[in-house]
């Protein structure tokens, strides 16, 4: 039986297979080609890694990308283009507990890109994890709220 377990770990319910079900509910209205804009997708797209994924380094001294931030070592990752497109959707994707938060900042018409950054430009776009144990609204006194590993929404 396949399952996210360690190797070493004994599968505890091997004679009871999980049993997952989604419920997806959708709202529907008439096509009206007036009020439909069309959207695509650009080769440029915002992607930082490798091509969709990112392994996170082990942090010393010489590797490019890390600091250290209150007495700890983090790696960050940076990114940028210059495009003319409209954007329709943007969302950032990252793992907990490793991801610590992503940005997205807008600068200004005729800010270089290497001048773009948290303190010239617009945040357009932020995710943080949220920490259990922590009092985070969302899930405060809930059973996401033990001490656990963050959950990136």
């Amino acid at each position: 039986m396949w399952s996210l377990l360690d190797a070493a770990q004994p599968i505890p319910w091997a004679d009871r297979p999980l049993v997952f079900r989604h419920k997806y509910r959708f709202w529907v209205q008439p096509y009206r080609e007036e009020a439909v804009t069309r959207v695509s997708r650009s080769p440029n797209e915002l992607l930082l890694g490798s091509p969709w994924e990112y392994d996170v380094p082990t942090c010393g001294p010489a590797v490019a990308g890390c600091s250290r931030e209150g007495g700890l070592w983090v790696h960050t990752v940076r990114g940028s283009m210059l495009g003319k497109q409209s954007i329709a959707h943007l969302n950032s994707h990252c793992h907990a507990p490793t991801c610590l938060s992503t940005a997205l900042y807008a600068c200004a018409v005729g800010t270089s890109l290497a001048d773009c950054n948290a303190s010239v430009g617009r945040l357009v776009c932020e995710t943080r994890p949220v920490y259990g144990g922590s009092g985070a609204p969302g899930i405060s006194g809930s059973r996401f709220d033990g001490p656990s590993p963050p959950i990136s929404p």
